[in-house]
């Protein structure tokens, strides 16, 4: 995926759905620097490694990626893919795909969950971010979204 700016960096989340986009369940979580800074649109320069959780079904599925900046903008990018049998042996994952958290919602005003990240000073932390968590750079502090009650945590 390709965007139009970088906008200083933020935190993402990368996400499967199995039913339709009824649901996501988390793959991975990018805490900070996520588009990365400073690397403007170039595609080899917005790199993000992840893995599709061993134990999702295969066969058709949504990819979702989600990002909170710090403009007071939440963004989300989805496209259908194919999930193929794996080549090689697999290991259970620690903790199964059918047990790992939706994405974060925050930010959104209508209709309006009542949860909203930190803005300009901060980069999202994830109350709930799945067992595979990619720390940024730390040139922001890393804020849970408020208020907990709303947020999942």
């Amino acid at each position: 995926m390709t965007g139009l700016g970088d906008h200083y960096g933020g935190s993402c989340q990368v996400s499967f759905s199995i039913d339709k986009g009824t649901s996501f369940q988390v793959a991975t979580s990018f805490e900070g620097n996520c588009p990365h800074r400073g690397k403007g649109i170039d595609p080899a320069a917005q790199t993000f490694d992840f893995t599709v959780p061993a134990d999702i079904p295969t066969g058709d599925v949504i990819f979702a990626w989600t990002w909170f900046n710090r403009e007071k903008e939440f963004n989300m990018n989805c496209a259908a893919v194919t999930i193929a049998s794996p080549t090689d042996s697999i290991t259970t994952p620690t903790v199964p795909y059918s047990k790992r958290p939706g994405p974060l919602i925050a930010d959104i005003p209508d209709p309006d969950n009542g949860c909203w990240t930190v803005k300009d000073t901060a980069e999202v932390k994830y109350p709930n971010p799945g067992p595979d968590v990619v720390q940024g750079d730390g040139v922001y502090p890393l804020a849970f979204p408020t208020p907990a009650d709303k947020c999942g945590y």
